[in-house]
């Protein structure tokens, strides 16, 4: 029997807080669509701003909107879990309240869909711009090609941990697969890296270059928050242990995390000696030291030892880049 799509109706999920003016942008990109079976639902995390006057007043114009408003702050992780529980349609969408989808993001999406019917999600292009409209980023540049993929294999994965993932809101998901829509507190304000991963390690996916919506980077958000070397590493290790500790992630595609996550740590290191970041390096040391069953356990070794028997900071780094470079040497001769 031929497999077969048919459209059907959309929830667009809409998180918001103290944003009125970018969601009244947000949602009327979506209220614009070219595809019209639709439905927005949008949860304010207590803005105790003009929100909730501007969502009455684009209700009024328009039904297909719907509003809930939390009583207080729940945080920005709950906030998404709460609209995920909201969802009662064939297929869902996510898009954050600073920015908007071009008029055929959905009819774009729907088209992937009928090409690939047998996949569980789609992603179209989102470049990263600055409120100027200059292009900043794209993460589907480093991407081989676009079309239908069985799974990200760990090539694929390779590119996608290295920044290049697709992002969540230029995805048209089926509902088949919600129930593994969960944005964990513990990983924070990156919760959705990891459940992009466990998708695109199990479901059938297709990729359309074609932009479909613009991620906008402003001093607001949360991408243009600058953390400090400890902030940023801490939300990048919570990142690959929640990987590396999932059920639904098999061990090939294990290794390519755990490979990543190796030479993170000791570039990390190496920052924590520079800048002189006791906390940093001590953090990185435990880190280390759960994990001395892998494959590079000698250099870690050496970093622990080191550490304990509190030999000089500079003479540790300068003895692993050392070792790291005849280290990479031995193996690109060995290789040959």
């Amino acid at each position: 029997m031929e497999n077969k799509l048919t459209p059907g109706k959309v929830t667009v999920l809409i998180p918001t807080y103290k944003r009125a003016e970018k969601l009244k942008r947000a949602v009327e990109s979506v209220l614009n669509q070219s595809y019209r079976d639709l439905k927005i639902v949008i949860s304010d995390n207590a803005s105790g701003d003009e929100t909730e006057n501007i969502v009455t007043g684009l209700i009024k114009n328009d039904n297909r909107i719907e509003y809930f408003k939390q009583p207080v702050n729940i945080g920005m992780n709950p906030n998404f879990n709460f609209l995920v529980s909201k969802v009662s349609t064939p297929f869902f969408c996510f898009l954050t309240d600073d920015d908007y989808y071009l008029p055929n993001f959905l009819e774009v999406s729907f088209s992937i869909f009928k090409k690939y019917p047998q996949i569980m999600f789609s992603v179209m292009s989102a470049p990263e711009i600055n409120e100027a409209g200059d292009l900043l980023n794209d993460q589907l540049n480093k991407w081989p090609r676009e079309g239908y993929f069985e799974k990200a294999d760990s090539d694929i994965m390779k590119i996608v941990i290295d920044g290049n993932h697709p992002i969540i809101t230029a995805c048209l998901f089926r509902s088949d697969i919600i129930k593994y829509f969960i944005f964990d507190p513990e990983v924070g304000v990156s919760s959705d890296a990891p459940l992009l991963y466990e998708l695109l390690a199990n479901y059938p996916f297709a990729i359309n270059k074609v932009i479909g919506l613009y991620f906008i980077k402003h001093s607001e958000n949360l991408s243009a928050m600058k953390f400090n070397l400890l902030e940023e590493y801490s939300s990048k290790v919570k990142i690959w242990n929640k990987i590396l500790a999932s059920k639904r992630i098999n061990m090939e595609t294990k290794q390519v995390f755990l490979d990543y996550k190796e030479k993170a740590l000791f570039k990390y290191y190496l920052k924590s000696v520079a800048s002189k970041d006791k906390e940093l390096s001590h953090n990185i040391i435990n880190e280390i030291a759960k994990d001395l069953h892998t494959k590079k356990n000698l250099i870690k070794s050496i970093i622990i030892f080191f550490s304990r028997i509190k030999i000089g900071r500079s003479f540790l780094s300068k003895s692993i880049l050392i070792f790291w470079k005849t280290h990479k040497l031995w193996r690109k001769l060995i290789d040959n």
